[in-house]
């Protein structure tokens, strides 16, 4: 009877090997997609938060917090759920990006209509994980409130405080919590959120400028309330004098000749965050829309100087069409 071969089964792969290769491949490809196509290097928490989702929710995750927020899985996340729609050339990064948001922002969760409650990845550098989280509402304030170091931390903030629907405790804040506990991730205050900006701007989160040997930043010579008071009044009238906002924009172009390109990335993110007093939404927008050609000059070329071609080219985008929140899908 010839003998049997015998197969050196230490040498081979386990089929669950394979598989785990086979997966990390398609998480890269998804991560690189997301990445070209938002400008977003995605943290661990947000495909742990995906599949918190689809536990609870298997047939339609981005839908997940909708019961309980009216809040919809949003941008990034539906290139995760379904990355054969979308190219690696596809340039996604003026959807969801509200009135006020500044570059920074990547929206990743938000509520229904045109300019809505939205919560967003902040990360001064898109070739860097995000920093934390923050959450607007563009219809009451260009404000960005830090909301949380992670995705979870953020939404069961939201959960315990809804600010859409009101009443019992929502069925699905037990069911994060317990998914978060299981899978030993860090559900903690904003408080620990490390972040230490170069300068306050009117966006409350203000911006971080990388010295070079002191160089690089200077401060705007104006207060914010005395700024606010400035564009108020230039913001009122078609016809109003410009002359002391024009003095701040070349007091910029000096700064930028000089290396510190800081100052007028300050000024631009005060101009984009600045959210006039009128008696409607849409006077507010019509009113702020008057900086556009402002906020275009100074973060465009902020950002250039800065290293950040491609927030300036998102900036360049968002104000040639900012009332308008372009969506990925439609939703009844």
């Amino acid at each position: 009877m010839p003998k049997r071969e015998s197969r050196d089964t230490n040498n081979e792969p386990a089929e669950s090997a394979k598989l785990d290769e086979s997966n990390k491949e398609d998480h890269n490809e998804v991560s690189d997609l997301i990445e070209s196509t938002f400008l977003l290097k995605c943290p661990p928490d947000f495909y742990e938060f995906y599949a918190f989702c689809c536990s609870v929710a298997p047939d339609s995750p981005l839908d997940a917090l909708y019961g309980d927020t009216n809040i919809r899985l949003v941008g990034p996340f539906e290139v995760l759920h379904e990355p054969k729609k979308f190219k690696p050339d596809d340039d996604l990064t003026s959807f969801y990006r509200y009135f006020h948001d500044p570059p920074e922002v990547v929206t990743v969760l938000a509520a229904d209509g045109e300019n809505p409650f939205h919560v967003g990845y902040f990360r001064d550098n898109h070739a860097d994980q995000p920093a934390f989280l923050v959450s607007s509402n563009p219809s009451e304030t260009g404000k960005l409130t830090i909301s949380g170091e992670n995705i979870f931390t953020t939404v069961l903030n939201l959960l315990k405080h809804p600010k859409t629907k009101g009443g019992s405790i929502p069925v699905i804040l037990p069911k994060l919590s317990e998914f978060a506990k299981n899978r030993r991730i860090c559900i903690g205050s904003k408080v620990l959120i490390k972040w230490k900006s170069t300068c306050e701007t009117l966006n409350g989160v203000g911006v971080k400028i990388n010295l070079q040997n002191g160089i690089g930043y200077r401060p705007v010579p104006t207060t914010h309330k005395e700024l606010v008071t400035i564009l108020q009044t230039l913001t009122d009238t078609t016809n109003a004098n410009t002359s002391k906002l024009d003095e701040l924009m070349t007091l910029v172009q000096f700064a930028n000749d000089e290396g510190d390109f800081g100052e007028g990335l300050e000024l631009g993110l005060d101009l984009l965050a600045f959210h006039p007093a009128a008696t409607s939404t849409s006077e507010t927008f019509e009113k702020a829309n008057r900086l556009n050609r402002r906020i275009t000059c100074l973060l465009s070329t902020g950002y250039q100087l800065a290293g950040q071609p491609k927030f300036a080219q998102v900036v360049r985008r968002h104000m040639e069409n900012r009332l308008k929140t372009r969506r990925l899908r439609e939703v009844e």
